[in-house]
Order: structure tokens, then C-alpha cells, then sequence
């Protein structure tokens, strides 16, 4: 893993769709997926200060803002009319056949014969599920090197389930090396180079008047193409380019963790390029995090409203190679011009987000996608015959049963409906012509009783500080009763909470899943003295444990710079073997008076100790069985990378006193920019961190480059649709992240101990590269 000094210019995000740093989760996630990380989000720099600068310009400038912004673009050269199109790129890599090394290449140190045309964009083959590809399989090969080559389609999510419409976000995502050539898809004149840092990074929007429009070849419009995230850019405001011309190099400026190129297209109707389609305020507002937003469609009505599908357009009006005109790059067709489609051909998805199984009492949603005969999905279609939606077993009754083309107008039709009205399963049947298409079987349960409340015991009253709490967390109906199968929560989930913060809590939140006959069970660890209850609000009702005393401590937490490697004196003998056979003793101070010297920890504590990586209590103790807390977190990981706490602090959060001795480490992160808050502004140090939150966290302080598509089996418990998939393979691969019986919990809590391991092993990674 490459390490480097963390810039506060450096951004940690990508575009292309890999779920990085989200506070969200996958549709089937469970419920500690969905804690707020504490990672800055993709795009929100981007669409903060886009809407902070509309705002200023509009409320202080009033009409003379807008007049502003119209001025910045005027006069633009006029370009070559309309002769057609080609590819923003040329060649990418042929990346199902690329060694592990070739991977990491940048475009000119790739061979020739690892290097193909760009994949024809085809939806419906994007779509086709990773698990059902077999390989080695030369056509199963083809479709999987198309889904790596575009990760986020368009209006797709960050899912990484390559299904266009399924999201908010509004470009093609092309997955190439840097310094890969770039070039222009059509004449126009350049009305923007922007070598910016944040958001979209280095980019280019090139003007293009008087083009034929997506829907109808006879309707002239204006359209911006843009190409985001560059290393290297080759032209200047106002340059009239060809088709073709080469006007820049991939990159990953912006936020960006992997070399791609982020394609878009917009129309006229919005006034700055590239749009975006949300702002942070409508995205709070909509109580969404950033992939959750994109994920749900946020701003999707306006994403369609302002741009086109940009390799839909490139490859509807392709002809041929460039223009002549230096420097000018040869373009491969991506595909033959598309003709009017056949209708017979026409096919349809229908998706179920909701999962295969369903309460009575619950409605089934689900979404229709349409394709034309090339395998793209519908734009503007004008087909007459309807498209009739029904049942096959009638289990259930449909909010709509017919479909027009009118309703198909953007290719996918969502808002859909199967309300049950018996047990057992149904599927959905699509007929057009003489044609049928299906979703999956669903099943439909009896309904259980809803949790109307909570109900909070503790097995202590009193403890002293590490002494671990169990809390006991029972459900009951409207009528007082137990629930022994608990299937949902109102609101999804209940929110746990410590009052006051003195103490480290396993989970922030409940959902169904963590309910085992009707009770859930948390676990609270005291790192302050005094008195604590443990509360959960349900429905907008608070229910609270009886009081917790954590008695006087013996010992307190210690700042890590102040711990020496001489606290201890006792010895124990830790053997090494030479290169010889020969064994080496090596004398190691106990490091921890309660990590005795045959304990497997002992190594890896007494090392960081002396490194100055770890400490302990006041005491001598180190407490390995300990959660992890997300401020121990920060200072492990600040630590390790050899990045210093900051001497001058400030109140960052409410909840963050600047006489703890976190308070500066949070404050450095901060300042660092990749730690945040929560919606209520504050940052709950005391809340545990689980091997999904801490393995993405420490890739992106150190600013490591973490390639996003899997490309080894998993071990179980893990799934390649996971967001943080990508780190844990890494962590793997590296060697500090260590796989026992194939299986691997990244849902559960990190111990100290456990972080001792990771952090010691990757010492070694890093001092062996120093090597």
C-alpha cells in the first residue's frame, strides 16, 4: 500500500460508482451498515460550492447574477457544422486478460495487444448479473470486461449493479488508466477548462450548436460535452476542436481514487456545466447521505430534464474517423448508426428492489425497464401496441395494468405497485405483442405484530471503567405483548444512544435483523466515570435503562505521545529465527500488565508500544477485549501514518471537549478532511468502529490507490456489491488484513486488540516497501 502525507487538497471519492465511503448501505445490507461513516462524502464539494456561488451571485446580484453567469460564455467561436460523431476515447484495456501488475500501468506502458476499441455501451448486457458469468468463457469474458469498462452507467447508482436508471447519476463512468488519450466527440468550441482540485477535478466542456437532438435527427439543439477528473489537458477557452481532435489525458484529479473518465452531456437548459442534480440542502432535507441519495434517484427529474445518455448520443450519430485536423486521433467505430428499432425485438426487465420476500400487510414495488433491438434501453419510443402488466398466481392486485409508450418515454417506469391479498408466492408477467417477460417469484408471509415499544434492562448497575455492560433491549406490540419474531422496525431502524457520552456502545441502531426471539442485546463499555443511562427512540419516543455508576477509575486513558517504551520492566523473551536456522532472542519489555508473554498479542503491542503507536491505561493495562471507540480510532490512524496532532485545537463538535485527550486528534482529521459528523452536528467519539468502517478509513487517510473491481474470490460473509469491498481485498492482498476459515464479520466491532494486530501488520507492510 503507498502512503503519502495527506493534503487537505486531497479528495477521497470516486465517481465511478464504487460505494467508498457511504453512511449508507446496499439495498440488503443490515442495519450497522447504515451508521454514519466519518468520511467526507463524494460530490457534496462539488455541489456545495456550485450552489454557494448561484446563491451568492443570484441573492446579492439579483438578475445582473444570472446576467454574470450568461457573460462568462458568450461570444464563443463558431465550430464546423455537424458531421457526426465518435468516441470520447479510442482504446481501453482489454482488462478480463491484464496481469495484476498491467492493472496498475498507465496507458503508454500498457502493450498494444492488451488494448481493444471501446466496448459498445449496451445496457441490457451491462445489466447481466456478475454471479451468472462463468470464467474463461470468451463470451461470459466479453460482458464482464464491458461492466468493468463502464461501473456506473447512466442514471445508475453506486451499487456497482451496472443497471442504467437505477439512480440519479447523470453520466457514464469509463473505467480507463491515466493518461489515456481523450478526444473530442463531435466539432464545437471549448467553453471551459477548469484545473480545479475538488468535485469534477480537471475538466473540459466543449460547446457543440446547431446539433441534431438525441430524439429526432430533424430537431436542432445545443449540447455540452464533458470530460471530468483529467490528468493532462491540451486545449484553452474558445479553441475550436474537431471531431475527434485529442483534447486531453485521463486522470483522477478531483474526487476521484481511481484513473477514469466521468462522460457527460448536457442540454441547454441549465446554466453551468457539467450539471449536477442535487445540492447538500436537498439532500439533508430528503434525510438522505450522499450514495443514499444517488442510490434513491434524488434529483432524478432534473438530471433527465438537464442531460442526454452521452454514449446513447455518441453512438446513435457515429460516422466514421475524424475530421483531418492536428492532432487528430483515428477513431474504432463503437457501433453501427442506429436505425429505427423493431418493436418485435423490444424487451423488458421488471426489477424487484424490495428483495424475493414480502409481509401481507406490505405493498411489492417494483419497476419496469425497457430495451430496443440493439439492446438499448427506450428513448422517446412511439410504439402504439400497450404493454399489459398482470399477475400469474393473483395473489396480489396492481396499481397499474397496462403501459404506453408515453410511460416508457425515458426507457424505465418506476412507482409501480402489487398490493397482496393472499399468502404465497406470485410473479409479475409482462405481455407486448406476443411476447412475455417475468420478474423473479416473490413470496408473500403472514403479517407479524409491528414494535410498538422498547422495553431496556441492564445486567449491572455498577462498574468501573472497561467493565463491559450488556444491555437488553425487549420488543412488544400495541398490546403489551412480547414479540418473539420481530420482521420490521417503524422507521426501518431504532437509534441507541448513550446519556451522557461516557461510554463506548456497540451499535448506534437496531433494525429487524438484530432481534433474536424478540430481544436485542448491545454491549456498553464506561471510558469515563460518573453516571450513564442507555436510551433508544422509537416512533419519536424516547425509552431509557435504569442508571448505570461507573465507579472511580484506577487508571485513565493516556495520550499516545506521552507513552514510553520504558513504563514496564518486566521481560520476556521473544524468539525469531535468523536466515540461518538459527533462532535470535530478542529481550521485549512487557508492554501491558495484562498481556502476559505466551499471549499472541504480545508481540504486536510490545512492538507498537515502543514505536509509539499504542498505549494503555494509567495503570499499566491495555484492555486488548475493549471496543474500539471511533476517537481511538482517528489517533491509531494518525498515529501509524506518522501524521501529527495538531498543537492548536478548536471546538469542532459539541461533543468533542477540548480538554479530552482526543480533542486534537479529531481536530487534526477534521482539518485533514476525512473525518465528519453526524446530521446533528455531532461526532459521538465514544461509538464503536466495526473492520468495514476502520479498513476504509485507514486507505483513505493514507491515500492509498484501492482499485475497485474484485478480482479474487471473497471470503464468506463478504460480497463484491459490498461498499467496502474494495478496501477489504486490498487489506487482504497487503497482508494485514487476515482471513481465518474463509470467513470474514466486518460488521462486528473492532477490539483493541484486534486493531493492535492490523495496525502491527501493516508496520511491516509499509517497512518492507521502505526496503
Amino acid at each position: 500500500m503507498k502512503t503519502k502525507k495527506i493534503s487537505k487538497k486531497k479528495s477521497y471519492s470516486s465517481s465511478r460508482g464504487t460505494r467508498l465511503y457511504s453512511d449508507d448501505a446496499p439495498a440488503t445490507g443490515a442495519g450497522w451498515k447504515k451508521r454514519e461513516l466519518f468520511l467526507i462524502e463524494p460530490r457534496i464539494f462539488v455541489a456545495i460550492v456550485i450552489t454557494s456561488a448561484l446563491t451568492l451571485l443570484i441573492t446579492f446580484f439579483g438578475d445582473r447574477g444570472v446576467s454574470f453567469l450568461t457573460s462568462v460564455i458568450s461570444t464563443v467561436p463558431a465550430h464546423a457544422p455537424f458531421d457526426g460523431t465518435v468516441s470520447p476515447i479510442k482504446l481501453v484495456p482489454d482488462w478480463v486478460k491484464l496481469t495484476e501488475a498491467e492493472r496498475k500501468s498507465t496507458y503508454d506502458q500498457l502493450p498494444a495487444s492488451m488494448l481493444i476499441p471501446l466496448p459498445t455501451y449496451n445496457a441490457a448486457r451491462l445489466a447481466t448479473s456478475m454471479d451468472s458469468l462463468k470464467w474463461g468463457d470468451s463470451k461470459d469474458d466479453q460482458v464482464r470486461d464491458e461492466k468493468i469498462t463502464y461501473p456506473v452507467p447512466y442514471m445508475g447508482n453506486y451499487r456497482l449493479d451496472n443497471i442504467e436508471g437505477s439512480g440519479s447519476h447523470l453520466a457514464v463512468d469509463i473505467k480507463v488508466p491515466t493518461n489515456t488519450p481523450i478526444q473530442a466527440i463531435a466539432n464545437g468550441t471549448v467553453v471551459k477548462v477548469d484545473l480545479g482540485e475538488g468535485g469534477f477535478g480537471h475538466h473540459i466542456v466543449i460547446q457543440h450548436t446547431n446539433f441534431p437532438s438525441i430524439a429526432d435527427a430533424n430537431v436542432k439543439t445545443t449540447y455540452y460535452s464533458s470530460y471530468n477528473h483529467l490528468s493532462t489537458i491540451q486545449v484553452k477557452v474558445n479553441d475550436v476542436v474537431k471531431k475527434g481532435q485529442q483534447i486531453a489525458l485521463s486522470g483522477m484529479t478531483g474526487t476521484a481514487t481511481t484513473p477514469h473518465l466521468h462522460f457527460q452531456i448536457d442540454n441547454d437548459s441549465v446554466l453551468w456545466h457539467p450539471y449536477w442534480p442535487f445540492t447538500s440542502a436537498e439532500m439533508s432535507a430528503a434525510g438522505y447521505g450522499f450514495f443514499e441519495a444517488i442510490n434513491n434517484g434524488l434529483g432524478k427529474d432534473k438530471a433527465l430534464a438537464a442531460t442526454i445518455n452521452p454514449m446513447e448520443y455518441v453512438q446513435k450519430y457515429y460516422q466514421g474517423q475524424a475530421v483531418a485536423s492536428a492532432p487528430v486521433v483515428s477513431d474504432v467505430p463503437v457501433s453501427p448508426v442506429v436505425t429505427t428499432p423493431i418493436e418485435n425485438s423490444y424487451t423488458f426487465n421488471v426489477l424487484l428492489p424490495g428483495g424475493s420476500q414480502y409481509e401481507q400487510t406490505a405493498s411489492v414495488p417494483f419497476a419496469i425497464q425497457a430495451f430496443d433491438d440493439k439492446g438499448k434501453m427506450l428513448s422517446m419510443p412511439n410504439f402504439t401496441d400497450t404493454v399489459t402488466i398482470s399477475t400469474k398466481n393473483n395473489n396480489g392486485t396492481l396499481n397499474k395494468t397496462t403501459l404506453t409508450s408515453q410511460d416508457l418515454k425515458v426507457g424505465m417506469v418506476g412507482g409501480l405497485t402489487y398490493t397482496p391479498s393472499n399468502k404465497g408466492a406470485d410473479t409479475i408477467v409482462l405481455s407486448f405483442k406476443d411476447k412475455q417477460f417475468t420478474s423473479s417469484e416473490f413470496t408473500i408471509t403472514e403479517p407479524v405484530s409491528l414494535v410498538d415499544r422498547l422495553e431496556l434492562s441492564v445486567n449491572k448497575s455498577q462498574v468501573a471503567i472497561g467493565e463491559s455492560v450488556t444491555v437488553s433491549i425487549t420488543a412488544f406490540d400495541a398490546n403489551s405483548q412480547p414479540i418473539t419474531t420481530v420482521s420490521n422496525i417503524p422507521g426501518s431502524t431504532a437509534t441507541i444512544e448513550v446519556v451522557p457520552a461516557i461510554a463506548a456502545i456497540s451499535t448506534i441502531s437496531l433494525s429487524a435483523k438484530d432481534f433474536v426471539n424478540g430481544v436485542a442485546t448491545i454491549t456498553v463499555t464506561p471510558t469515563q466515570s460518573g453516571s450513564f443511562s442507555v436510551s433508544t427512540l422509537l416512533n419519536e419516543v424516547r425509552y431509557s435503562s435504569d442508571a448505570i455508576t461507573v465507579t472511580e477509575p484506577t487508571s485513565e486513558p493516556t495520550d499516545v505521545s506521552s507513552t514510553k517504551a520504558t513504563d514496564n520492566t518486566a521481560t520476556s523473551t521473544d524468539t525469531t529465527l535468523a536466515a540461518d536456522g538459527s533462532t535470535n532472542a530478542t529481550a521485549h519489555a512487557a508492554a501491558f500488565s495484562d498481556v502476559s508473554a505466551d499471549s499472541p498479542l504480545f508481540t504486536p503491542l510490545s512492538d507498537l508500544k515502543t514505536a509509539g503507536l499504542i498505549s494503555g491505561y494509567a495503570d499499566g493495562t491495555y484492555h486488548p477485549e475493549n471496543a474500539v471507540t471511533r476517537a481511538e480510532a482517528i489517533t491509531f490512524i494518525l498515529r501509524v501514518l506518522s501524521q501529527e496532532a495538531k498543537s492548536e485545537i478548536k471546538a469542532v463538535f459539541p461533543d468533542v471537549p477540548l480538554d479530552q485527550w482526543f480533542a486534537k486528534y479529531v481536530t487534526t482529521a477534521f482539518e485533514l478532511g476525512f473525518v465528519k459528523g453526524y446530521p446533528d452536528g455531532t461526532f459521538k467519539p465514544s461509538v464503536t468502529v466495526n473492520l468495514a468502517e476502520f479498513s476504509t478509513m485507514l486507505f483513505v487517510a493514507a491515500g492509498a490507490d484501492v482499485d475497485p473491481v474484485i478480482t479474487s474470490d471473497l471470503p464468506q460473509g463478504l460480497s463484491s456489491t459490498d461498499w467496502f469491498a474494495p478496501y477489504i481485498q486490498a487489506g487482504i492482498k497487503q497482508g494485514f488484513i487476515v482471513v481465518k476459515d474463509n470467513t470474514i464479520d466486518a460488521a462486528k466491532p473492532l477490539t483493541r486488540g484486534d486493531v493492535a494486530e492490523i495496525l502491527y501488520r501493516l508496520k511491516n507492510v509499509v517497512n518492507q516497501l521502505k526496503n
